[in-house]
């Protein structure tokens, strides 16, 4: 009797000593999981913005230059700034958090840097709350089987392009949010209290509005209570519509107050957004379905973006096509193989699909054709199967010592390439010009990235060249460089409107321009033989520029009244006024609402000395836009040309108390100070002072 007593004594010591053995293992896990995220992403806590940040740096409100607490309000009122695509996106979760952020940390000068350490602990969140979810999928599986899981998803340098990536926030959220749901739909099964299925729901309502990322999770759902549960069909149905009609309401419920616009995709994207036909978009997706596959295999080299013609679509010539198709449908037959006795194989491969497929261009085409930040939740699948190889290589299953040895040594040579690709990524994403540099040259089929990258580097320079002062010797290596990518975008696709239009911009405003001040000097210092040179350069760089506008309009119809803009500026720029007039017509024609078209062509007129014909357009501005200064501005201008200072001094009123530059204050404070009436001289100079401060030169 007394052994007995004695044994169950040492049989309950045992067991506590394995339950605490149990929760100091756990507790270990989790802090080596936050260990190591502060390893990995350490390096990137200095970062600036980056490629793709600018709907986070520049979300100019009327508040100031960054949305603070009280732009929420309007972030909710309003679509992502990301609107590429088939829908408006709705992104209102990320957006408010960078609101509350830089409310709380604009004053420091260190936003940026204060957002990745924001992004990091975002990111760890989510690894802490993954690794809970492992927990009770995997608690028939060896404790360490949970934990390489979470270990291999957190080190995947594919998660660079989210966590490095400040306007990638939103997927983050998207995840965490996705992975409570989760979490709570598992507890409504297991506890049967049906305040969990509302509650999950209204979490994963919440992912849908952090990124649409999310949507993919409707089919996961349903796959984790087949597979870790007992769920009865009737409750994974119920999961399944109830989810499905979440997903209806938050993304389209939205389009009842979103404004009705959005930016289409261009060719240069992805090439599906022009109708190839249906074998072309299943082509596609099969080889987006094997790039996939590929990358999270193997992931490298990494890249920022892809688009056209980096991926070669769905073409019967493809030989990735055939290569996809084939471990799509090994794959597949594998997964069904194992559905009926809920093999973790099959759950894997299942959950490659289900939560990719989203991102596959089967729905859609998406932007760039395929992005590494689409894999961020699919990437769970790799770690699933990783660590579900090594312990069926060692057959550790049961946790003994010498097998999981075996097991650790495996995954370190998978670890450490891992980690330190990661490392070395997040230098990469220091800032734009870091990325571009480092990323470019893998990127050489990208005609979309290499007319970005013309196109930023083209910006900074475009406002010194207007200056009297031209940097232009400074700036010409630049501008070189401009035209060497701008080449390179139309290499890959010769119908790149923007990268025509580019060349006609750069030759009529950068070339032509500096050539017509040098026609000038040469006419100055009486230089006739440099003079008769430069002016046949005039004529050749204003010739080409028009070709290349030539070639946007034959490409870009739709762009055309922009085009005919820009072709105006060419002719004003050699005083052509009556062909900047005729241009501004076409361009008046195709867009009669745009204001800053007629303005430009009652400038051409008066310049022109065609005065009946800039007074006719004059009123009919006025009548079109009542609230404008501009009418009055030139009809002052126009009545003081004519002597008329009476006439021209009340139209120039009129624009003052319209809100107009500040050069009509000043003219007028001019004007009465020389006519000895100071009063009146310090009134219009005030409301000089008040218009430097709050005119918009680009307003109209």
């Amino acid at each position: 009797m007394g052994k007995n007593r004695k044994e169950r004594k040492d049989n309950r010591r045992e067991e506590n000593n394995k339950k605490t053995n149990k929760v100091l293992l756990n507790r270990l896990f989790y802090l080596a999981l936050v260990i190591m995220a502060f390893v990995l992403y350490a390096n990137s806590l200095s970062n600036d913005y980056s490629f793709g940040d600018d709907a986070v740096k520049f979300e100019k409100t009327k508040h100031g230059p960054h949305p603070v607490i009280k732009d929420i309000p309007g972030i909710f009122a309003t679509p992502s700034g990301d609107q590429k695509g088939s829908f408006r996106t709705y992104r209102p979760l990320s957006r408010m958090l960078f609101a509350i952020e830089y409310q709380l940390t604009g004053y420091t000068g260190k936003v940026p840097q204060i957002s990745h350490v924001f992004n990091l602990l975002l990111y760890l969140f989510g690894i802490l709350l993954l690794f809970g979810l492992l927990k009770k999928l995997f608690r028939n599986y060896n404790p360490w089987f949970p934990f390489l899981v979470a270990l291999f998803f957190l080190t995947n340098p594919l998660h660079t392009s989210v966590v490095d990536n400040l306007r990638n926030r939103d997927v983050l959220l998207a995840f965490i949010f996705g992975i409570w749901a989760m979490r709570l739909f598992i507890r409504w099964i297991e506890k049967q209290e049906i305040r969990d299925l509302y509650f999950g729901s209204l979490v994963y309502f919440f992912a849908l509005w952090s990124h649409e990322q999310a949507l993919n999770f409707v089919f996961v759902f349903p796959l984790v209570l087949y597979f870790f549960t007992g769920a009865k069909k009737k409750q994974i149905w119920t999961l399944f519509f109830s989810q499905a009609a979440i997903v209806l309401f938050a993304l389209f419920v939205p389009y009842l107050w979103l404004p009705d616009q959005h930016i289409p995709l261009e060719f240069a994207e992805n090439p599906l957004v022009e109708d190839h036909g249906f074998l072309a978009l299943i082509g596609t997706v099969i080889v987006t379905f094997g790039w996939a596959f590929k990358m999270l295999v193997f992931p490298y080299p990494l890249r920022f973006y892809y688009g056209y013609n980096m991926i070669e679509t769905g073409a019967a010539g493809n030989g990735w096509l055939w290569v996809s198709l084939g471990i799509i449908i090994v794959l597949l037959l594998i997964a069904i193989k194992g559905f009926r006795k809920k093999d973790l194989l099959s759950f894997i491969i299942l959950f490659f699909f289900f939560s990719f497929i989203g991102y596959s261009n089967l729905f859609m085409p998406m932007p760039g054709i395929v992005d590494e930040r689409f894999l961020f939740v699919p990437s769970l699948a790799i770690a699933m199967l990783i660590t579900w190889l090594l312990f069926a290589i060692f057959r550790a299953d049961k946790g003994e010592l010498k097998r999981m040895i075996g097991v650790w040594i495996l995954a370190l040579f998978i670890l450490l390439p891992y980690s330190g690709l990661t490392i070395i990524r997040n230098k990469d994403w220091k800032t734009e010009k870091s990325i571009f540099d480092h990323d470019l040259p893998l990127l050489k089929k990208s005609a979309y990235i290499n007319n970005i990258f013309a196109a930023k580097r083209l910006e900074p320079i475009a406002n010194a060249m207007k200056q009297k002062a031209s940097p232009f010797k400074f700036i010409l290596p630049v501008i070189k460089e401009v035209e060497e990518f701008t080449w390179k975008a139309l290499d890959v696709d010769t119908t790149y409107i923007d990268a025509w239009v580019r060349l006609g911009y750069i030759n009529a405003e950068f070339y032509g321009n500096q050539s017509l001040r040098r026609v000038e000097s040469f006419e100055k210092s009486g230089k006739k033989d440099e003079l008769q040179q430069e002016k046949l350069k005039v004529t050749e760089y204003f010739t080409k520029a028009q070709f290349y506008y030539d070639k946007a309009l034959e490409y870009g119809p739709e762009d055309s009244a922009s085009v005919y803009y820009l072709i105006s500026e060419a002719a004003a720029l050699q005083q052509l006024r009556d062909k900047q007039a005729l241009d501004l017509l076409e361009a008046i024609k195709l867009d009669p609402d745009n204001r800053k078209y007629q303005a430009k062509l009652i400038e051409a007129y008066m310049y022109g000395g065609r005065f009946p014909h800039a007074l006719t357009a004059i009123e009919n501005y006025r009548r079109q836009f009542p609230d404008s200064d501009i009418p009055y501005v030139n009809l002052g201008g126009y009545y003081y040309f004519k002597g008329d200072t009476t006439r021209a001094i009340v139209n120039y009123k009129i624009a003052i108390e319209k809100g107009t530059k500040p050069e009509v204050g000043k003219l007028l404070a001019k004007y009465y100070t020389e006519h000895g009436n100071i009063d009146s001289a310090n009134y219009f100079l005030q409301k000089a002072y008040e218009a430097s401060r709050t005119y918009d030169p680009e307003k109209y």
